[in-house]
């Protein structure tokens, strides 16, 4: 029993690892795709393969903590083996793909705004790790989540290979430029983003997840799962900077409600 009972601190751990797997295996995918004996028309499917188990790095990020907190395995080690995980896994793999995507054609500049994103991530990653309350549950993160940071290059990659829209973009290149260095400068910035978290959520939480479902459905209906899965991070991302936007109307227009001093009537 107690063997079965040590062996559960390191399946919190398998996950975590196979994140990291699968985002090596991401990077190995854009090498290949660089290979000159390459065939042509295995570029594109590679770049997807990329992109996919960015992805499915997120997906095992996600289960890891759920796992830990399942079997109630969470320790000091697996916080800083995940950290570690994530830097690899949402900054410097999608740097990767974004860089040989299309980066490249820009040389310096382009290796540059790759890995400004890249800072950005490890960046969100450290600061989260230096201000997670002890105890209880953060409401908002503070800068958008690495994971969610990972999607916004993966998604934009993958709509523009679904659509065979990726020369046109690949002439337009400095604007993947610079939603690499606007998306690393979003992680390390104060925006709020909801966390989702916690036993009693408002019905606000509800409400946004709802129609974060019915946007990815219907789109995914109508159009097709990738451009559901764009619409999708757009919605999240755009959701971080209203929220912030309403926070500080509130605040302004608090502070202008001064209340009066019954003495000075």
């Amino acid at each position: 029993m107690a063997k079965y009972s040590k062996a559960l601190y390191f399946l919190p751990s398998i996950f975590t690892l196979s994140s990291v797997f699968c985002a090596f295996l991401a990077i190995t995918y854009c090498l290949l795709s660089q290979n000159m004996g390459a065939e042509p028309d295995a570029y594109y499917p590679r770049m997807m393969s990329a992109c996919l188990l960015v992805l499915l790095s997120v997906v095992f990020d996600t289960l890891d903590g759920r796992v830990a907190r399942w079997t109630n395995t969470s320790t000091a080690f697996g916080m800083q083996l995940d950290s570690l995980a994530d830097a690899i896994s949402f900054g410097v793999a999608p740097a990767v793909i974004l860089y040989t995507f299309s980066l490249q054609e820009l040389g310096i500049f382009g290796l540059i705004a790759a890995f400004a994103f890249c800072c950005g991530a490890i960046l969100r990653l450290a600061r989260f790790n230096v201000e997670a309350p002890s105890e209880g549950v953060q409401k908002y993160f503070k800068g958008l989540p690495s994971p969610a940071g990972a999607a916004v290059p993966v998604a934009t990659i993958m709509l523009f290979i679904e659509y065979n829209i990726d020369e046109l973009f690949k002439n337009n290149v400095v604007g993947l430029a610079i939603l690499s260095v606007a998306t690393g400068l979003l992680m390390v910035s104060n925006v709020r983003y909801k966390t989702m978290k916690g036993k009693e959520k408002p019905t606000s939480d509800y409400i946004f997840v709802i129609l974060g479902i019915l946007l990815f459905t219907v789109v995914s209906i109508f159009e097709s799962p990738i451009g559901g899965f764009f619409l999708l991070v757009v919605y999240f991302v755009l959701s971080g900077i209203l929220i912030t936007i309403g926070v500080g109307f509130k605040h302004a227009w608090s502070s202008k409600r001064t209340p009066i001093d019954s003495d000075s009537l």
